[in-house]
């Protein structure tokens, strides 16, 4: 186990996927006026803030999920434009023919695409644990958001291997928990009782105050970051196949790696998250942060890019 003093935030890596936040305060109402209580002791709906426990968790676990709008061309191998250009100008078999069903694959290459960049909606999800291990959960964070998502080479001038980068609309950020609607949401009150609104600090723009982190993510297809040696740890305590490969076996695939800026103000420059976490290259401050998945049951070929709808889930837990 590795740990990074530090007076409010350490990082530490052990048994795989933990990254850690020491020192999680407790404090505030712990009372669901209206639904079940998110302690261990039963439901509290007597519309007094008499809960046996407060507010408090002891780490934290991020996930989420994404839909990319993908439009234009993409050089793979199925029922659509396989050349550049955004039409198969070649003999036989042509896209814009008017030909349904019809594919030309003989321009079709290996490595980035050439779609435009495509519109994407998402949600990141913060799962507050009580006790992680005994799988009490306190509440669940939901932040909504919009973006662009764009696949090219070069796109991300410090991570030479990266194709392709999400960038969020700061603006576009929204918690869309819901306590009406799903009684473990989190209550911002009791988030701000403790000051520890993880959802807001990884989505606010990079500042002094050390937020933002989330609102740019490198992305690198599984098939380059394998070929490159991306592990998602500098420890190599978990194997980046060997994740895919169990990924796999739940009828799902992993389909890209996500990094995280370790530069420029935000809050994994603030806690020096790259001493830990796995680089995308030699000399480059983008930390491994996300992978990307989706179902696929039947084991279809590698993505190069994003379109449809995938999942996300974090090398990492916060402590």
């Amino acid at each position: 186990m590795l740990v990074q003093s530090s007076t409010s935030w350490s990082v530490l890596l052990a048994g795989g996927v933990v990254l850690g936040l020491v020192g999680c305060p407790s404090g505030g109402s712990d009372d669901d006026d209206f639904g079940n209580d998110d302690d261990f002791v039963g439901d509290d709906d007597d519309l007094a803030d008499d809960d046996d426990l407060a507010f408090e968790y002891s780490s934290v676990t991020l996930r989420g999920a994404l839909v990319a709008q993908a439009q234009g061309d993409d050089d793979d191998a199925t029922a659509d434009d396989d050349d550049v250009a955004d039409d198969d100008d070649d003999s036989a078999d042509d896209d814009d023919s008017g030909v349904e069903g019809g594919d030309d694959d003989d321009s079709a290459g290996g490595g980035v695409t050439a779609r435009d960049p495509a519109a994407v909606e998402g949600t990141f999800v913060l799962d507050y644990w009580r006790d992680f291990e005994a799988g009490l959960v306190e509440c669940v964070q939901t932040i909504s958001w919009t973006g662009v998502v764009d696949f090219a080479p070069n796109l991300v001038s410090t991570c030479a291997g990266c194709t392709g980068v999400l960038d969020i609309e700061p603006s576009s950020v929204i918690d869309a928990s819901n306590r009406a609607l799903d009684p473990e949401a989190c209550d911002p009150a009791d988030l701000a009782s403790v000051n520890r609104d993880l959802g807001q600090l990884f989505t606010a723009p990079g500042s002094t105050a050390a937020g933002g982190g989330l609102l740019q993510i490198a992305l690198m297809d599984l098939e380059t970051a394998v070929d490159l040696g991306v592990q998602p740890s500098r420890s190599g305590d978990l194997d980046l196949a060997t994740q895919a490969g169990q990924i796999a076996t739940t009828g799902n695939r992993m389909t890209h790696v996500g990094f995280v800026s370790s530069a420029g103000g935000t809050v994994f420059d603030d806690i020096a998250f790259d001493t830990v976490a796995g680089s995308s290259g030699a000399g480059e401050d983008w930390s491994a942060f996300w992978f990307v998945f989706r179902p696929d049951p039947v084991g279809g070929p590698p993505e190069t890019d994003l379109s449809g709808a995938y999942q996300l889930g974090s090398f990492w837990i916060l402590q």
